[in-house]
């Protein structure tokens, strides 16, 4: 039987690879297993691919990838304590309701790190001077915490009030009824439109508030 024409002749060594092309072969691995990861990730989403980043934090991104500020990024619910001493007619909420709200509102913290309590937040819009629309305890407690649709807010709610019907509401912290429980109702807002200039008012009152308000990624 003959032997195989490759066998090695005996007492002959085959030539290992030199140890530059060893090292360019790891190379070329490692920059094939980075350009499949590459690949994998930009087949994903947006909201996918920042999760990778929400899971140290707890904060999932918006739908174009963005997120909180890193001060209200890392909060939780045990961030916010409630308050044992509750003043009769002050705003109070639960703590998931906190956590919504610093998430959505750059106006509740400060330079210092401490927080504004919610009572001082809502007093606070009434005062701003790009919200013009009219603000009731129940139109604060739901753009506060985000909880828009839930409380049966429309975009028309927040139709830019013109100069003689802000001054019919009362434009002055002591017109106005601090009832913030549950059962307050909402104000009646117009949902017939007599021109296209009622749904812009009401559009440019959101915008507004949503600038003077509003994280980034909120708007």
């Amino acid at each position: 039987m003959l032997a195989d024409s490759r066998a090695q002749p005996h007492g002959v060594v085959a030539a290992e690879a030199p140890p530059d092309l060893v090292a360019e072969l790891r190379l070329l691995k490692e920059e094939v297993h980075w350009l499949k990861a590459e690949l994998h990730s930009s087949q994903r989403t947006p909201v996918e691919r920042g999760q990778d980043v929400a899971l140290d934090c707890g904060t999932l991104p918006n739908a174009k990838s963005e997120m909180p500020p890193a001060e209200a990024r890392y909060l939780t619910g045990a961030s916010f304590p409630e308050d044992l001493k509750k003043a009769k007619g002050d705003y109070h909420l639960p703590q998931a309701h906190m956590l919504a709200a610093s998430r959505i509102s750059k106006t509740l913290g400060t330079d210092t790190g401490k927080r504004v309590c919610p009572m001082s937040f809502v007093l606070g819009i009434r005062e701003a001077e790009r919200v013009r629309f009219r603000t009731t305890p129940v139109v604060l407690m739901a753009v506060f915490s985000g909880r828009v649709g839930s409380r049966g807010l429309t975009v028309m709610h927040f139709r830019e009030a013109s100069e003689f019907e802000s001054l019919e509401h009362g434009s002055s912290n002591a017109n106005f009824a601090s009832d913030f429980s549950p059962s307050v109702n909402l104000p009646t807002a117009d949902t017939r439109c007599g021109s296209y200039d009622d749904i812009l008012d009401a559009l440019h009152g959101l915008s507004a508030f949503g600038n003077e308000v509003w994280f980034d990624h909120m708007r």
